[in-house]
């Protein structure tokens, strides 16, 4: 059987690599400003992300996501910064740490960029 060989436009881009940053390639051509914060104390209100995160840069939208039947937070939450760059400040930091929880900031990136 042939094993399907993917061609590599960019020399830089090990082809071991390859078949996952294609998958996610449109969405770096595009900085993303949106970012999604893991490991929310369930304490942890949209004010307090904003405060927190407020520190790397102007901020358009935060989200605490919350069970529509309970209320009560479900542990993560979006920060939408107004530059991209911020999100490479909220990147270089190692640790954050949020209500006496450490968190977990990453770029968001669209359902559809996402490997099935």
């Amino acid at each position: 059987m042939m094993k399907y060989q993917y061609k590599s436009y960019d020399e830089s881009i090990p082809r071991s690599i390859y078949p996952k940053f294609h998958i996610y390639s449109h969405v770096l051509r595009f900085p993303s400003s949106k970012m999604f914060i893991g490991g929310l104390s369930w304490q942890t209100t949209a004010e307090g992300l904003r405060e927190y995160f407020s520190k790397f840069g102007d901020i358009n939208e935060v989200m605490v996501m919350k069970d529509p039947t309970t209320r009560r937070s479900r542990g993560f939450g979006f920060v939408t910064f107004s530059d991209p760059s911020s999100v490479d400040k909220v990147l270089t930091l190692a640790a954050h740490e949020l209500d006496g929880k450490k968190i977990d900031p990453k770029v968001a990136f669209p359902r559809r960029a996402h490997p099935k």
